[in-house]
């Protein structure tokens, strides 16, 4: 079950590390501009080899709320994961992740930049996400990719019946750091 019921657009940290990873003083936007807009909460932290979601849905809540709801089935509940105080633009926009102390940005992917993708309903696990995957067979496109609102440069498929779309689609872009050093947590 979902905190507020929804289905909204989501952010996934990955943690490739042995050890866990703590995002205290780190800051989530989606305005570059005000990159201390959300602050993810102190003492916050992914698991080794671990995934974080956070909803990008505007409650600005994290876990361990208490929430009432006046509708069947459900009278209450409290707040499993995080959530942001901004919503994303079906438009596209930029997303930032940012130190208190730290608030250089560094574009890595340009807006509207070709991207491979696989729409096909399978389920590629985890190999997918390892640098030297090959996803040679993969369809290219620019993006936005996406499908139902009409503003897609790239529209990916969602299957053959509307009604039980895919519930995957892989993304993969390469971008290169060159001065890792440079890069703070």
């Amino acid at each position: 079950m979902y905190d507020f019921d929804d289905y909204t657009d989501w952010i996934e940290l990955y943690n490739p590390g042995a050890t866990s990873y703590s995002l205290d003083g780190l800051f989530l936007t989606d305005n570059l501009g005000d990159p201390l807009k959300w602050k993810i909460p102190d003492g916050t932290l992914i698991a080794p080899e671990g995934y974080l979601i956070i909803w990008a849905d505007g409650y600005d809540e994290g876990p361990g709320q208490i929430y009432m709801r006046s509708y069947w089935p459900w009278d209450d509940f409290i707040t499993q994961h995080y959530h942001t105080n901004f919503k994303l633009s079906k438009n596209g926009e930029e997303l930032g992740l940012f130190s208190a102390d730290q608030t250089d940005s560094f574009t890595f992917i340009a807006q509207g930049a070709l991207w491979k993708y696989l729409d096909d309903g399978s389920d590629q696990e985890y190999a997918w996400t390892e640098i030297d995957f090959d996803d040679s067979g993969w369809n290219s496109g620019h993006g936005e990719l996406g499908y139902g609102d009409g503003d897609e440069v790239t529209v990916v498929g969602y299957g053959p019946d509307q009604n039980e779309k895919y519930i995957t689609t892989y993304f993969r872009h390469m971008f290169t750091i060159n001065s890792p050093e440079d890069i703070q947590t």
